[in-house]
């Protein structure tokens, strides 16, 4: 992937994904990132998630992990990891306000703990907890912002199994860091059927048997 432009990358990607989506799964293993920032931004991206393209690339997700889940409720210790920001939480309040990025005014908005989930996720969510599968949430918030995330789950009614975050000072890349959290739900005895995100980086790295992609194109992260 290295050599190959995003402009010759992403059409294999999605390609794969369509394969995928045939197969009825997409192992995290076959998942990589692009090389190339595509240059998404949060006037465009914010457009973008208002057309039926995105809604019905966004249902077509949710409901594809739904199916593979399906097949897959015999498995013992099953789970299903989900992604926060933008797959979970629908922040587009924050990004219209926000078209670049500080640190501090995220941190302030997280504190709020007034991020609205999107429906279908955490439905989804909530099926697969109610048919015996564990639910992780994986995130790069920091620790810090821990009381204020749990908070928001609350308000949102969403229940889960176990909450993954930046430790303090930790500064790997997303794909690094989520794929190390996946490891460890491993290693506690876990078989991750379905692991959901809306970048790359939160699919890419292995330790999942099917990846399943939500649209995003307020922003890109590695």
């Amino acid at each position: 992937m290295a050599t190959l432009s995003f402009r010759t990358a992403v059409p294999a990607l999605v390609f794969s994904f369509v394969l995928c989506g045939l197969a009825m799964a997409c192992p995290c293993s076959t998942v990589t990132v692009p090389a190339t920032d595509p240059g998404y931004n949060n006037i465009d991206g914010i457009k973008f998630s208002h057309t039926s393209q995105y809604r019905n690339e966004f249902r077509d997700a949710i409901a594809q992990a739904k199916r593979y889940c399906q097949t897959h409720v015999n498995i013992a210790h099953r789970a299903v990891v989900s992604d926060l920001d933008e797959t979970l939480f629908d922040n587009r309040e924050f990004d219209k306000a926000n078209p670049i990025f500080e640190h501090g005014k995220w941190a302030e908005w997280v504190s709020k703990e007034k991020s609205p989930a999107f429906r279908s996720t955490r439905e989804f969510l909530a099926w697969a907890r109610g048919r015996g599968f564990a639910i992780f949430l994986v995130t790069t918030r920091g620790e810090s912002m821990r009381g204020s995330t749990i908070a928001n789950l609350l308000r949102e009614g969403i229940s889960y199994d176990g909450l993954f975050m930046r430790p303090d000072g930790n500064h790997d890349t997303h794909e690094a860091l989520k794929t190390r959290f996946r490891k460890q739900i491993e290693e506690m005895g876990f078989t991750i059927v379905v692991n959901l995100g809306d970048q790359y980086s939160d699919l890419a790295g292995g330790y999942a048997q099917d990846c399943e992609k939500v649209p995003n194109r307020m922003y890109f992260n590695r």
